[in-house]
């Protein structure tokens, strides 16, 4: 779950603060997957496997959490996961699995697969979400992970949404995995399109597989 650990973070200190055990909380994220992309391919079977590990990028972010005395608050926030399609994603090596073979420390990944996971039950909880948080669809502003250029895709085809509303930084960092929600965001903040009080959707996609809508106030 590490793409949606960010948003995990988000969900938990909301939580602390919305019952009073703090008033500000720090969440920091770092991400270097640089690390696990394989460079040297042997063969095609060699490039399908790693393929997906070329989309990978480093960045890091932190947002402090606090208590609000305006309009900003988290409205509404779910999450959802199907562990048993982990497979289809994942650094095998470096725990006790694989704790010392250097080959499983490279990003394997099954792209059809892992599209193919979120095309079912992840897409329909996304959309049953989006329409339970009382969210105007049309207009809503939508940061995500991303993963590729067809991540825009997905959710504009699956949800009837115009491209305007995602804001995109996938071409500009790639994938950088947690960071990529909160990078997008300063990004749009820093051009002017994300300001206070603006009505927001957050959208969580991980292997694991991990979906999340978290709708905000900003």
């Amino acid at each position: 779950n590490a793409c949606n650990s960010f948003v995990n973070a988000l969900q938990v200190a909301s939580s602390f603060i919305e019952i009073g055990v703090y008033k500000n909380i720090l969440i920091v994220t770092g991400e270097k997957p640089s690390v696990s992309v394989k460079y040297h391919i042997k063969n095609l079977k060699d490039l399908k496997k790693y393929l997906a590990g070329f989309t990978l990028s480093d960045g890091g972010s932190a947002a402090i959490i606090t208590s609000s005395n305006d309009e900003s608050k988290i409205h509404y926030q779910k999450f959802y996961s199907i562990g048993s399609e982990w497979k289809h994603c994942s650094i095998r090596g470096g725990g006790t699995w694989y704790p010392r073979d250097p080959e499983k420390s490279y990003f394997e990944g099954d792209t059809i697969a892992l599209k193919n996971s979120f095309d079912g039950e992840a897409t329909e909880f996304l959309k049953k979400a989006m329409k339970d948080c009382g969210c105007d669809k049309s207009t809503i502003k939508i940061y995500t992970h991303q993963v590729s250029e067809g991540t825009y895709d997905l959710l504009i085809d699956g949800f009837n949404i115009k491209k305007e509303q995602i804001h995109r930084v996938f071409h500009l960092y790639g994938n950088m995995a947690a960071a990529s929600i909160p990078v997008s965001m300063v990004d749009a903040i820093e051009k002017g399109i994300l300001k206070r009080g603006d009505k927001i959707l957050l959208i969580g996609l991980a292997a694991g597989i991990s979906a999340s809508l978290q709708y905000i106030t900003f």
